[in-house]
């Protein structure tokens, strides 16, 4: 849900981005890309429209360049119809984001290690300050194994939900595009309007 237009020329002025323009002057072998040569390498490298996606990710911004469109009274019925569908999907696109990319076994499964292990070790500590050990020696150890269960548990349904998004954010990306699409096609409205920058 890039504008080209506005990656290009972030890419070429904005100093948010100079680690991807290093990128982009390694790979045109030039030290001072003009903006077409940029625009045309954004164009068929679809490995930079991703570095930038992530860097404003990590940044915490968004690379969702559709604005929300104004409906007039003088539109047709196909064209309200249109530009509603797209302002409906800008919220769930802007704000999801982070399901935009799959997800990373590793991460989940880290955050799950580090919760199961601070609770195993504070039900440690409390079975050797009150003496349950010597009194209920399975039931410590029930505890250890429901913590456990309940922390993959966890992992499972956080994992299965980041699935679940994830699929519903490519959904909805692919019929924004079409709608954007069919908009412009139509003349609903100009691609100035729907794009930012």
């Amino acid at each position: 849900m890039v504008n080209v237009l506005k990656v290009t020329r972030e890419i070429k002025e904005d100093g948010k981005y100079d680690a991807l323009l290093d990128i982009v002057k390694t790979k045109l072998k030039n030290e001072n890309p003009s903006f077409d040569d940029i625009h045309e390498l954004v164009l068929k490298d679809e490995s930079i429209v991703a570095e930038y996606k992530d860097l404003n990710r990590w940044g915490e911004i968004s690379s969702v360049h559709i604005n929300e469109l104004k409906i007039n009274e003088d539109d047709s019925n196909d064209a309200k119809a249109n530009k509603e569908a797209i302002n409906n999907s800008l919220s769930f696109l802007t704000h999801g984001e982070e399901y935009q990319v799959k997800q990373k076994n590793v991460i989940y499964f880290f955050w799950t290690f580090f919760i199961a292990t601070p609770s195993i070790y504070v039900i440690d500590n409390l079975v050797r300050i009150t003496d349950l050990y010597d009194d209920n020696e399975n039931s410590v150890f029930i505890s250890f194994a429901i913590v456990l269960v309940a922390s993959v548990w966890g992992f499972m349904k956080v994992k299965n939900n980041h699935t679940k998004m994830h699929n519903r954010y490519t959904d909805t990306q692919v019929k924004t595009r079409e709608l954007v699409r069919s908009g412009l096609e139509n003349n609903y409205f100009t691609y100035e309007e729907v794009y930012q920058g």
